[in-house]
C-alpha cells in the first residue's frame, strides 16, 4: 500500500462576535500538511480576498495603458540579446513567442520570453499556440544553455501575470531560469523525492498518481499529464500537474509540451469562468546532467490572485509564491549604510 499520509488537524477560534450582538461564534480552521514537503497549509472561511469588482478596472487600465518594450516596433530594438555562444541570433522565436535574456536576471540563466507582440491579452484570449510556442521557446534556450556546463543545473519556467500577480509589466510573458543552485521548494521537493524512494522503494509520484486518480481532488488526464488541486495548496485556485515520466524538461516530447499548452488553457478558463484574471505559475523540472534516473518528474503549480483593483500592485511574485524564496533588491548592508546615515542627520 503506499506510504503517503494525508493529514489534518482541526482547531476552534471562539469569539463574541458583533455581528451576533456579541453572542459567541465558533470557526473551525483546518490545518493540513503537505504529504511530501510536511509544511502546513491552513484554510479557514473565506476572507473576501477573491471578490470581484462591481465595474472592469481592468478593462481601463488596459485602454489607459502605453505600449511597452516588449510590443512590435520596440522589442526587436530594446530588448538585450543572449550572449553569442549560447544563440548566434541573440534571441529564440517560435510562431508568435520571442525570448530573451533577462535584462535584470536572477540566476546564472534568466529570460523573459512573450507570448506575442500584443501588448495585452486577456486571461480567456491565450490559446494553446500560445502557450505551446512559449514553452517551446523556453525549452530550446534551456537546452542551448546546458550545452556548456555538465555540472547540474536546475530548470523551471514561471509567470506572473498582472499586478495582483507581481508583475511588474502588463504584456504577459514567461521568465525561465536555469542555475546551478535549486531554489527552496525545487531542492526540497528532489530531497524529499530521493528519501520517498530510499524508504519505500518506490516513486513518490507513482503511489500519489495511484493514490489520488479518481479521487475528490483528482481532475483530468492526459496520455501524459496528471492534474489535481494539492491537498495542502500554497495559492488561492491551485491546480497542480505531473508530467511525464521523471525526463527533464529538455527531454520532454513535442507532444508532452503541447500537452501542456492544452492544460494550461483548460486551467486559465476555469480562472476565467471564476471571475478571476490574475495567476502565479511555476513549472519545475528535474536538473539537468543528472546521472541517475530522475526521482522527481516535471510539476506544475498554478494559482489564481487578487483580482484586478485599481493602483494595485503586488510584491509576492511566482518566487515567493512557489519557490518560497525572496527576492531582494537591496543587500541588507545597504540598508544598514542607509539607516545610519538617515540616522545620523
Amino acid at each position: 500500500m503506499p506510504a503517503i499520509r494525508f493529514q489534518k488537524k482541526i482547531v476552534i477560534a471562539r469569539i463574541r462576535n458583533p455581528l451576533q450582538n456579541f453572542n459567541e461564534t465558533e470557526e473551525s480552521i483546518e490545518i493540513r500538511t503537505d504529504p511530501l514537503l510536511a509544511y502546513n497549509t491552513r484554510i479557514s472561511k473565506t476572507k473576501g480576498l477573491d471578490k470581484v469588482p462591481t465595474d472592469d478596472p481592468l478593462k481601463e487600465f488596459v485602454s489607459q495603458a502605453k505600449s511597452c518594450f516588449f510590443c512590435k516596433g520596440r522589442v526587436e530594438e530594446q530588448t538585450p540579446k543572449l550572449p553569442v555562444h549560447i544563440d548566434p541570433v541573440g534571441r529564440i522565436s517560435y510562431g508568435e513567442a520571442l525570448l530573451f535574456p533577462n535584462l535584470s536576471g536572477f540566476a546564472t540563466y534568466s529570460a523573459v520570453c512573450i507570448f506575442s507582440k500584443e501588448h495585452f491579452t486577456a486571461i480567456d484570449q491565450f490559446t494553446p499556440s500560445h502557450i505551446h510556442h512559449a514553452f517551446l521557446a523556453c525549452q530550446e534556450y534551456f537546452q542551448k544553455c546546458g550545452r556548456f556546463h555538465q555540472s547540474l543545473l536546475y530548470p523551471s519556467i514561471n509567470g506572473n501575470y498582472l499586478l495582483p500577480a507581481g508583475s511588474s509589466i502588463l504584456h504577459p510573458h514567461l521568465q525561465p531560469f536555469l542555475d546551478f543552485y535549486p531554489t527552496n521548494v525545487h531542492r526540497d521537493l528532489l530531497q524529499a523525492s530521493k528519501k520517498y524512494l530510499r524508504k519505500n522503494k518506490r516513486s513518490f509520484w507513482t503511489d500519489f498518481i495511484r493514490t489520488e486518480r479518481n479521487k475528490e481532488r483528482f481532475l483530468f488526464e492526459t496520455p501524459h499529464i496528471f492534474v489535481y488541486t494539492p491537498f495542502a495548496p500554497l495559492g488561492f485556485y491551485e491546480i497542480n500537474a505531473i508530467i511525464g515520466k521523471g525526463e527533464n524538461i529538455t527531454g520532454l516530447k513535442q507532444e508532452i509540451i503541447e500537452e501542456i499548452a492544452e492544460v494550461i488553457y483548460t486551467i486559465l478558463q476555469f480562472y476565467h469562468r471564476v471571475q478571476h484574471n490574475s495567476f502565479n505559475l511555476t513549472l519545475f523540472s528535474p536538473p539537468l546532467h543528472q546521472k541517475n534516473s530522475a526521482t522527481m518528474p516535471c510539476l506544475l503549480k498554478i494559482c489564481t490572485r487578487p483580482v484586478f483593483a485599481p493602483f494595485y500592485r503586488n510584491d509576492v511574485t511566482f518566487f515567493e509564491k512557489f519557490h518560497q524564496e525572496c527576492m531582494i533588491d537591496k543587500a541588507p548592508e545597504e540598508v544598514a549604510a542607509e539607516f545610519k546615515t538617515l540616522k545620523s542627520r
